[in-house]
């Protein structure tokens, strides 16, 4: 009996991810009876909220289903969007900004100018974290440190991390060690149980108060005004560096920080969504945020109308228009990455 569920459940799993949704018309909307949205990773913050949007999306618009699958990185996603088989992926914004560009990262993908910004993401926040006691006060003391520096489903965060490490006049060599991270669970039990000293990587709400609560306190070590300096040149498009006042939500940061290296994830489609749908997805996201809001602080960013994004969708400009959300910077923003595909919407 386990053995026909588990296999049955297997071949529901496969039609899933890898077959084409069916579609289905109704007013002249192509409606999607299906959407299959990827997040990276599943059990985290991202995947939650996801999970509880695509409920929203069900209830509010004519698709039938939204199911979220953790597909990975943008290796894994993107060919199955460009089949098909995935409508719409969260990923950070900087790195799909050199997507659709095929630059950076993207060399090896070849540029995707078929991304567009459907649902705008949370602000996220990356850099230097630690515990009291490691000597870690500035960017320098990682100096013959063992550092947890990159991520297997985003080769991204592995380029920030030589950048921030650069911007002390550090390179890897310079590190005692230079690991790869399991997850958020293993990083912290490394360090507090001294196996590691840092992490150079998005520090996810839970990893920081985790280590909060079992060491008294968390650091996120800032850079100097050098370093800050440095980084706003270097970093790619779509970073930026702010201030966040002690315990901000989510975050759980224990000190206040004055340069915080920020950026924003969102979830994107195919510029050939039927607008309709695209403006069906984020409206309904926009006026029933009391459904999925409450997953996390972070949520209160996501569907918010912003500036320093991939392009949005057309079907998204036209509702930010109707609700008087659309500012001047977010339009010159949006020419500029539209002139960069080669792009008129």
């Amino acid at each position: 009996m386990k053995l026909r569920y588990f296999s049955t459940l297997f071949s529901l799993l496969s039609c899933v991810v890898f077959s084409v949704p069916a579609v289905a018309a109704e007013d002249g909307i192509n409606w999607p009876k299906r959407l299959v949205v990827s997040v990276p990773t599943s059990g985290n913050v991202v995947h939650m909220t996801v999970s509880a949007m695509a409920k929203t999306i069900e209830d509010h618009t004519p698709i039938e289903r939204v199911i979220v699958q953790p597909i990975g990185g943008p290796a894994s996603w993107l060919p199955r969007m460009e089949k098909g088989q995935v409508d719409m992926a969260v990923h950070n914004t900087p790195d799909t900004m050199e997507l659709i560009q095929g630059l950076g990262d993207g060399e090896k993908l070849g540029a995707k100018p078929f991304l567009r910004t459907v649902i705008t993401g949370g602000i996220q926040m990356c850099g230097v974290i630690t515990i009291p006691g490691k000597g870690i006060e500035k960017y320098s003391d990682l100096k013959d440190k063992v550092v947890v520096l990159r991520n297997p489903g985003n080769p991204l965060w592995e380029r920030i991390a030589n950048i921030v490490l650069a911007s002390a006049g550090l390179t890897q060599k310079d590190l005692k060690s230079s690991l790869t991270m399991i997850n958020y669970r293993e990083v912290t039990s490394d360090i507090l149980e001294g196996r590691t000293d840092a992490l150079i990587n998005p520090g996810s709400g839970p990893f920081i108060m985790e280590l909060a609560q079992s060491a008294g306190k968390n650091v996120v070590v800032e850079p100097s005004d050098s370093e800050a300096e440095y980084l706003k040149q270097h970093l790619p498009t779509g970073f930026y560096i702010d201030s966040l006042p002690a315990n901000t939500p989510y975050f759980n940061n224990s000190d206040p920080i004055g340069k915080a290296i920020l950026y924003r994830n969102a979830i994107y489609a195919r510029a050939d969504m039927d607008p309709e749908v695209a403006y069906a997805i984020i409206k309904a996201i926009d006026e029933n945020r009391s459904e999925w809001e409450d997953i996390s602080p972070s949520c209160v960013d996501w569907g918010k109308a912003t500036d320093l994004m991939p392009p949005y969708h057309e079907g998204v400009v036209r509702y930010y228009k109707e609700k008087g959300l659309w500012t001047d910077a977010m339009q010159a923003q949006y020419d500029k990455m539209l002139a960069l595909v080669k792009a008129d919407k």
